[in-house]
């Protein structure tokens, strides 16, 4: 059993701002998305850390994005993990 799946090679573009604007949504989407499902309680409005990075799985190397949210640790050049 493996226990690191990929690692990250390069972080190509880093944006903070609330999470909702990261998402690409208005506040009013945003407010609507929260009404509709409670269990964002309130984590839209929150800071967060949008990355592109790029990543090694096996020898094949991918970009990809991913919001991380205020309770998260945004990845970092080496960052090993499992998918």
């Amino acid at each position: 059993m493996n226990l690191v799946d990929f690692y990250v090679t390069k972080i190509l573009e880093e944006k903070r701002g609330l999470a909702y604007e990261l998402y690409g949504m208005t506040k009013e989407q945003a407010e609507a998305e929260e009404a509709e499902y409670p269990f964002w309680h309130g984590a839209l409005f929150l800071p967060a850390v949008k990355q592109t990075y790029e990543y090694d799985c096996y020898g094949r190397i991918t970009v990809d994005t991913k919001v991380f949210l205020a309770n998260e640790s945004p990845y970092y050049v080496g960052y090993k993990g499992v998918c």
